[in-house]
């Protein structure tokens, strides 16, 4: 797995990458307040920024990439049409509290957001216009929501909040609520599903990651290698994988899963505070979003590409890597420090040696 880092200088609240794996969206917290859309195949190159009036805390492209949702602290919720990007954004202004999430159905015709406000409003486009127009609002029992998600056939809308459960509402009915699933110990700050619709995932504040069955919306495993808060959570679209972030857990901030077996593969970067993650389409990159990178303080987006996710020798270390950062921790002080490449094999022998020893 190599890393490739590069600094934007905000808080990254939200990432989202466009299903054609062309390009890759972020949010940030106050007082930036930006949107930012990077061309992957432009070395992330940053093509485009917009503004809320307050920190932004969810986006996501539609599944044709034409248009990008960004929900804010402002309450608002803006769309952007991709293919004119100077054009202004539609404003869906309809919560009364922070929108704390977004969502597109999968065939890209409406829109979800959730808020603190308790409420999901559902909003379609009018395909003659390029307008969103409100259809429909659900509250969440009163409880402040934190986040929704659409299943990938589009039947269902999942939603996620305070009250430490989970919603499920049909999306051919919209308004009544299908399944309640509890299990969680407190507020519930992610959920996925899986593309292969089998599988809805949840991360809390309990520290914990649940896995639930959908065709019986029964709990089958827990996941509990989290140290604190599981603040994103983000399925591969090859069904292979599950990412996980939380929030400073310095020993596993970031959580690579199996599907296959639902235990943890991987565990990387070395972070204070791991906001959101998300999986590249192409299931070979996984783009982490923190508030502080933990080797210089400064905030970045972190590209994580893997040869092979399973691959323990050389060649899990991509080739243009010149050097590794080791996190030493001692008694009472903690230190970097980085080694060229070529020292890297020297290194890892005599940690084994060490380790032999215990």
């Amino acid at each position: 797995m190599s890393l490739c880092t590069f600094l934007n200088g905000h808080d990254c609240l939200s990432l989202s990458f466009s299903l054609d794996g062309r390009f890759l969206a972020s949010g940030s917290g106050s007082p930036q307040n930006t949107l930012s859309i990077y061309s992957i195949i432009e070395d992330f190159k940053c093509i485009h920024t917009g503004y809320h009036k307050n920190g932004i805390s969810s986006v996501a492209f539609s599944s044709d990439g034409k248009y990008l949702a960004s929900g804010s602290f402002d309450k608002l919720v803006k769309v952007w049409n991709t293919t004119n990007l100077k054009d202004n954004p539609k404003i869906l202004d309809k919560h009364s509290n922070a929108v704390s999430s977004v969502a597109f159905s999968p065939d890209g015709n409406h829109l979800a957001s959730g808020s603190w406000d308790t409420n999901i409003v559902l909003w379609k486009l009018d395909s003659n216009t390029g307008t969103w127009n409100y259809t429909n609002i659900v509250t969440h029992n009163h409880s402040t929501i934190r986040t929704v998600a659409f299943s990938c056939d589009g039947l269902y809308l999942a939603s996620g909040g305070d009250d430490d459960l989970i919603r499920v509402w049909s999306t051919l009915d919209f308004g009544e609520c299908k399944h309640v699933l509890s299990g969680h110990d407190s507020q519930i700050k992610s959920i996925s599903f899986s593309q292969d619709g089998k599988h809805l995932a949840s991360g809390s504040t309990d520290f914990s990651i649940r896995i639930w069955l959908v065709t019986d919306w029964k709990c089958v495993t827990t996941l509990n290698n989290h140290n604190d808060f599981v603040n994103s959570i983000d399925f591969s679209y090859d069904g292979k994988y599950l990412v996980s972030a939380s929030n400073r857990d310095f020993h596993s901030t970031v959580i690579l899963w199996s599907t296959a077996s639902w235990t943890a593969i991987r565990r990387f970067g070395r972070y204070d505070s791991a906001s959101c993650v998300a999986f590249n389409p192409n299931s070979k990159q996984i783009a982490v979003g923190c508030n502080c990178y933990s080797r210089d303080y400064t905030r970045s987006i972190d590209i994580w590409t893997a040869c092979n996710w399973t691959d323990r020798n050389n060649s899990y270390f991509s080739k243009n890597i010149q050097s590794v950062v080791f996190y030493i921790t001692c008694m009472f002080e903690q230190c970097y420090i980085e080694l060229p490449m070529e020292m890297l094999l020297e290194v890892l022998e005599f940690s084994s040696m060490i380790m032999s020893l215990k």
